[in-house]
């Protein structure tokens, strides 16, 4: 193992690549190999996530309200990724394939915002996010108001 003074690039030297190869792959005389090799390429991409989670661009590592958002996704993705391996594990494919649903809406989500980034996308993203909260606020205060 080589070590680095880069402390992003020591990180990465711990994920252990999962190699892919056809005659393996074409091997595979059962469900279960096909899964088994699905579940270390979904702990390796789980691994890339968190690390990708991490970067912080400013020196006093923190994220403002539009880093913060596409860095919750992409915890929300990793979060997704830890319970569909589990439910994987565990043979409950119904679940998974529920859980799974989710991590690709939790992809489309994070790719569309990264791609069309902009302050207006954001703003409205956070809106549209935050509605339920609002009306709780609302309410709360409402009752606060009638005590």
């Amino acid at each position: 193992m080589t070590w680095t003074t880069d402390p992003i690039k020591d990180e990465l030297v711990y994920i252990e690549a999962v190699e892919i190869n056809e005659d393996e792959v074409r091997g595979f005389g059962s469900e279960g190999d096909f899964v088994a090799k699905s579940v270390d390429l979904l702990i390796e991409v789980g691994s890339y996530v968190s690390v990708a989670a991490s970067l912080y661009r400013s020196v006093d590592m923190t994220w403002n309200r539009d880093e913060a958002v596409l860095g919750g996704h992409m915890i929300r993705l990793y979060k997704l990724i830890d319970a569909l391996l589990d439910q994987t594990c565990k043979n409950r494919r119904e679940t998974s394939f529920a859980i799974a649903r989710l991590v690709f809406e939790c992809i489309v989500n994070l790719r569309y915002l990264v791609t069309n980034s902009s302050e207006e996308l954001f703003r409205i993203y956070r809106l549209y996010s935050l509605q339920h909260e609002l009306r709780l606020l609302k309410r709360i205060e409402t009752n606060v108001k009638a005590t």
